[in-house]
């Protein structure tokens, strides 16, 4: 799927359409990486379907946080789409800015879930080592 980064559509189009499907082949190298990432949490790491969403959204909302702290995610989202000078698309840095708020509220949130999810797997880990060492197995 990377290989749509490749493909050199402004050689083949004007600058404005260029930069559109630049646009739609980053947000299906995108859909298409996050679909790779709940695999992976799904099969390798043998998480629930919960436990996928709740450590996806954690993941995805620390980057989204970490580049708004570093006031990133504009020159990230322009060099990804190849958008190298301003344009009045500004409608998608507009759809950015929105997700870049819903990963700032999402990110304490799922912070807050995935940690419920630690304690509660290290507690039931910990009370099946003590019906163990009690001999308490059945």
């Amino acid at each position: 799927m990377a290989i749509l980064y490749a493909i050199p559509v402004e050689r083949f189009m004007e600058l404005k359409t260029a930069q559109s499907i630049n646009f739609w082949f980053l947000l299906i190298v995108a859909i298409w990486r996050v679909a790779l990432l709940f695999n992976f949490l799904k099969s390798l790491a043998g998480l629930s379907y919960s436990k996928t969403i709740i450590v996806s959204c954690l993941l995805l909302s620390s980057i989204m946080s970490i580049l708004t702290a570093l006031n990133l995610e504009h020159a990230v989202f322009n060099i990804m789409a190849g958008n190298a000078e301003k344009t009045s698309n500004d409608s998608a840095y507009a759809v950015l800015i929105t997700l870049t708020f819903l990963s700032l509220i999402a990110l304490p949130l799922s912070l807050i879930f995935y940690l419920n999810l630690c304690y509660k797997t290290f507690s039931t880990k910990r009370n099946t080592v003590r019906k163990v060492a009690d001999g308490d197995v059945r």
